[in-house]
């Protein structure tokens, strides 16, 4: 609710825009005070104070803006760290330059806080300290002025000699280092940090006290807690002259151990991100908003046949197929904006020996914490293998399509659920039919009823992934007759494996069925003549040999069927007229006589029989 709501609701006779002036005029006159109130964007919703006017910061330009956009790049980074820690529930407090030469002012940044205690923004209140900080300088001299600044800072704060003694140590050193300000006098420095940097505290010192870099001094050092771990301290290190006269340096110890793992872990993601990059199997660049290659790797230089100072610098629009650079320049300008985290193409680039090489590629754009567009991360997977496939597969497609619809045969596909998808045009040919007529209807459906029980239990057979053995079926024609055909089935599968459907291959076998049909009705009744046959009947082979025989031959040579069959003539004829097989099988088989005949004796047994043969 707004305060103009509120006021209206609370008092109706009120003026609740001469309320709202009235705050307004309130916080504009705070003595040396700026007031500023942001959001979890940190994006300024207020902005007042007497010390704006002079700096050109109205409260109509600052307003709905954010810092980074309006505060010099020094100042916005000192001021970055404490509005993070506001949005992230925690008070901050500092003490900066002001504006004006010598200004200094105190800086406080904390929470905004919902009624349910969510963090919905944050607020800072700077007041002028110049004056006090003027104050603090004349006093600086004074060790109860000293003592008393000390002993109330959180920071560690201690008075070293020449010799590297601690003279003095503030009561904070308990509770940022775990040592009591007793046990800190009479320590040297060097004891308290880490070996490593021990060499490097001695130089600073001498450095120091020898007047080689003035009277200040500024490091990271590590020091040694109580608990024997290690914690880097920004340390602020002063010359100044002792209240006995000899020389002395004031130190102070802000502990950033966490800001410095911070630092290490953003300084190990950025290099494991590089030799990732640089191992990669896939192509990877940095690209700048400017579309312009910061770095590439080397499996996207091996990709492209190029040297790393042939890209480096130049535009991705150099490397790209022509027909592809429109198409990537939207989403490219989208990603650098912000507007959409990324985006994925298919496209093509020139290798450097004029060939081309297809890529899936996926570019992510890449921001810092203020949301400041850093690069965009691209990466290439050559896919011209399998663009090269999937051209071959429809033109093989486009092929068997063709053979499909000019064959002779009748082809057709079901889905699982015996459903007629597509139908060739052979159809009509073969059974009278057009395809528009089977398809969208069940398999069923245009197979004879006699057929239906078979034809169901084969498809969900098929498509539970059992094989089968499809023989024969018979279709109705569109003239009423019908047709008997030879089916093939053969499986269209899915990604996994699975018939996604069944392409069916149906061959008109109409005349041949009837033709083996009459064959076998005209042996069946030569079988059955031969048998009744009162006179001995056989049929042999090429060589001679019965391969059957009936009843009366058997009678006549007197001889069981089994001792006949694999014999011949010749085994009953007599010696001197064994010439005469040899005669019948030049007739019929030499000389293609339809037939021969004859006179000649058999042996039968015991006897011998004379027969016309």
């Amino acid at each position: 609710m707004s305060t103009t709501e509120r006021a209206t609701d609370g008092a109706p006779g009120r003026d609740a825009a001469g309320h709202e002036r009235l705050l307004a005029l309130a916080l504009a006159q705070l003595p040396a005070t700026v007031l500023v109130v942001f959001d979890l964007d940190q994006t300024i919703l207020l902005a007042q104070g007497p010390a704006l006017a002079g700096r050109g910061l109205t409260p109509e330009l600052l307003v709905g803006r954010r810092a980074g956009e309006i505060l010099p790049a020094d100042r916005h980074d000192a001021y970055l760290p404490a509005i993070e820690a506001a949005l992230e529930g925690r008070a901050t407090s500092l003490r900066v330059q002001g504006f004006d030469v010598g200004q200094v002012l105190d800086v406080e940044f904390v929470p905004v806080l919902s009624p349910e205690g969510d963090v919905i923004g944050g607020q800072m209140v700077a007041y002028d300290v110049t004056a006090e900080d003027r104050l603090l300088r004349r006093l600086e001299a004074s060790e109860e002025r000293f003592r008393l600044l000390a002993e109330n800072a959180s920071d560690v704060v201690y008075l070293g000699g020449s010799d590297g003694l601690i003279r003095w140590a503030s009561p904070s050193s308990a509770a940022v280092l775990g040592i009591s300000p007793d046990a800190m006098v009479g320590r040297r420095t060097t004891e308290l940090v880490h070996p490593d940097e021990v060499e490097a505290v001695r130089e600073g010192r001498s450095r120091l006290y020898g007047g080689e870099h003035g009277d200040r001094g500024r490091s990271i050092t590590r020091y040694r807690t109580a608990s024997g771990e290690y914690r880097a301290m920004a340390v602020t290190v002063r010359r100044v002259v002792d209240v006995d006269g000899t020389p002395a340096a004031v130190i102070s110890l802000r502990d950033v151990e966490d800001e410095q793992r911070a630092l290490r872990r953003a300084e190990e993601s950025e290099a494991q991100f590089r030799l990732t990059m640089e191992r990669a199997s896939v192509g990877m660049a940095l690209v700048d908003a400017d579309a312009c290659f910061l770095d590439v790797n080397p499996a996207m230089l091996g990709m492209l046949g190029y040297d790393r100072e042939d890209m480096i610098g130049s535009s991705f629009v150099a490397f790209t197929h022509p027909d592809d650079v429109e198409s990537g320049r939207e989403p490219f300008r989208q990603t650098v904006a912000g507007e959409i985290p990324g985006f994925q193409r298919r496209k093509r680039y020139r290798r450097k020996d004029g060939s081309t090489v297809w890529v899936d590629l996926a570019v992510t754009g890449v921001f810092d914490s203020a949301g400041a567009f850093r690069h965009n991360v691209a990466q290439l997977i050559d896919v011209t293998g399998e663009v090269e496939n999937a051209e071959v597969l429809e033109q093989l497609v486009h092929r068997y399509r063709l053979l499909a619809e000019n064959a002779s045969d009748i082809v057709y596909e079901v889905d699982p659920g015996g459903v007629i998808t597509w139908v060739s045009p052979s159809l009509t040919s073969v059974l009278g039919w057009e395809p528009e007529e089977w398809l969208g209807r069940r398999v069923t459906e245009v197979i004879v009823p006699s057929s239906v029980t078979s034809v169901t239990d084969e498809v969900e057979r098929f498509f539970s992934g059992e094989l089968i053995d499809p023989d024969i079926a018979r279709f109705p024609a569109s003239d009423g007759s019908v047709r008997t055909m030879s089916v093939t089935v053969h499986a269209a599968e899915t990604a996994d494996g699975r018939p996604r459907s069944a392409v069916v291959g149906l061959h008109d076998i109409t005349e041949q069925v009837e033709t083996r049909r009459d064959l076998a009705r005209s042996e069946e009744r030569f079988r059955l003549a031969m048998a009744a046959a009162p006179i001995g009947m056989a049929l042999s082979d090429p060589t001679g040999a019965f391969v059957q025989v009936n009843g009366a031959l058997c009678e006549l040579l007197g001889l069981p069927e089994a001792d006949l069959l694999g014999r011949s003539v010749a085994d009953f004829l007599m010696p001197e007229e064994k010439h005469l097989a040899a005669d019948a099988t030049e007739a019929l088989d030499v000389q293609r006589d339809e037939s021969m005949r004859h006179e000649h004796r058999l042996a039968a047994g015991t006897r011998t029989v004379w027969v016309e043969h």
